[in-house]
């Protein structure tokens, strides 16, 4: 399994950690989002996994990560249940055995989770793929892994990913967090990555597979508890993406290169200019100089 195809199903950065910095005390911070009260910069938000490629690297680096066979498994099934669920770390964590196993070890099609942040139970499916994943996941604990350690069989009462220095407790966040960036760092991520990377990967691809379907948009939306599109697109990093084509391509045609324009742009004046300078121009009134 240490080279497994993902078969990357929706419905089922790093390069080096942000560093932290103070400015100069006689520097305005005001109301700046970007730094803390106390005048330090506020470290980057993680970004989704926008290539699958990265996605099959990701699972394939964590596991390698560590000499430990249990924890490897631990964490790259973690991650691979992240990115087939949508769910946020904390729920994940909080997961029995016996929420996603029946009685007799077998995976179940659907369950039940309670997202902590809402307060409000959602069902998710379990795909085939998550399925297979999940049942080689726990013949690990069955098995001897070294000498001093003995094999622990997963009990139905037992956290679904536990904690590898005290099986009665879940996996801890900041240790997630330092393993993927290990991770994203060994594969020479260009970007910020973390456990809200896993939530995101899920959105930014549900929406990439179903763009034109509005009842998946809001689907994600609700599932999500977003109060709009646009926030669950943002989250995304769909409209990140968005507007950095849109800047280098705007930059590519200025300078004369035309093949970045998906219409001539007599056509787009003609057809669409006028009309979207009306609608900007209502609102002129609250925007910045």
């Amino acid at each position: 399994m240490s080279n497994v195809n993902l078969a990357f199903n929706p419905s089922a950065v790093y390069t080096s950690t942000c560093n932290t910095f103070t400015i100069p005390k006689n520097k305005e911070i005001g109301n700046n989002p970007l730094y803390t009260s106390s005048g330090v910069r506020k470290a980057k938000a993680a970004e989704p996994l926008r290539k699958l490629e990265e996605i099959h690297n990701m699972y394939n680096t964590l596991l390698t990560l560590s000499k430990r066979k249990i924890a490897c498994k631990r964490n790259a099934t973690l991650f691979f249940f992240g990115v087939h669920t949508g769910l946020r770390f904390q729920s994940i964590a909080s997961i029995k055995v016996r929420d996603v196993f029946n009685l007799d070890f077998t995976v179940k099609q659907f369950f039940d989770v309670y997202e902590q942040k809402t307060g409000k139970r959602n069902t998710r499916p379990i795909p085939v793929e998550l399925q297979g994943i999940l049942l080689d996941y726990i013949e690990v604990f069955k098995t001897k892994t070294s000498k001093n350690q003995k094999p622990h069989p997963l009990q139905m009462n037992d956290f679904l990913f536990p904690s590898q220095s005290d099986f009665s407790k879940p996996t801890e966040l900041d240790n997630y967090i330092a393993v993927l960036k290990k991770a994203g760092k060994q594969l020479n991520l260009t970007y910020n990555i973390g456990t809200h990377s896993m939530r995101k990967t899920f959105a930014y691809w549900i929406i990439k597979n179903n763009a034109n379907d509005i009842d998946t948009m809001n689907c994600l939306m609700k599932l999500f508890n977003h109060s709009s599109l646009q926030t669950t697109l943002m989250y995304a990093g769909v409209t990140q993406e968005k507007t950095n084509d849109m800047c280098n391509n705007l930059a590519a045609l200025l300078s004369g290169n035309t093949s970045k324009a998906t219409e001539t742009p007599e056509a787009i004046r003609d057809s669409k200019i006028d009309k979207i300078l009306a609608l900007l121009s209502e609102d002129n009134e609250n925007d910045e100089d």
